[in-house]
């Protein structure tokens, strides 16, 4: 286990109001914004007057496709949506460096020198993690190259996830207890 670089490192001080909306804003995108209802106008059926206004000794009626028959269409009706949207990409990237600063004051942050398994077998990687006490926790795996291995064994754990360096953001960090990385995306996490 390598050391754990200081708070300092990542970013001088955290916005929480920078970290809310960029969580936002990934949450958001991921909507899949699919929802619909027909209104009147798209229910199949005739808007020819049902029957003449009076002498039916029945109240009046319009055509069957109103909002207040059963098979209407409705009066305020759903329709598709899409949610996307985007904060500007430096603001992203200040706000992985304060979620990452979070994590190191919460003791959530570890450096691993050796994140590298022979094998893509899951056991292996659950006797990694139960080294340095992390078996059964909700773990976020930052790895600087891809490594196969490890993204097949980690498949089969619903806990842990692995992505690249260049990949992680504020919302992947923030939603895992924990955070390892390996000594390579440390420094670069570090350095940049």
């Amino acid at each position: 286990m390598s050391d754990i670089p200081q708070a300092d490192s990542f970013y001088s001080k955290v916005s929480m109001h920078l970290l809310h909306q960029a969580v936002v804003m990934y949450q958001s995108n991921l909507r899949a914004g699919t929802h619909k209802t027909k209104t009147r106008a798209e229910v199949v059926g005739s808007k020819k007057k049902m029957y003449k206004q009076k002498g039916t000794g029945r109240a009046r009626a319009g055509n069957l496709r109103t909002p207040v028959r059963v098979g209407g269409g409705h009066a305020f009706a759903k329709s598709t949506r899409c949610w996307y949207y985007r904060l500007p990409r430096r603001s992203l990237a200040v706000a992985t460096k304060m979620a990452l600063r979070v994590k190191v004051e919460a003791g959530q942050l570890k450096v691993i020198s050796d994140l590298k398994l022979a094998d893509h077998k899951t056991k292996s990687l659950l006797t990694l993690l139960g080294q340095h006490s992390l078996k059964g926790e909700k773990c976020l795996l930052v790895i600087e190259a891809a490594d196969p291995n490890l993204v097949l064994a980690s498949r089969n754990l619903p806990n842990v996830t692995v992505m690249r360096r260049s990949d992680i953001n504020c919302h992947e960090v923030l939603r895992h207890r924990f955070v390892v990385l390996d000594a390579a995306s440390c420094s670069a996490l570090v350095g940049s």
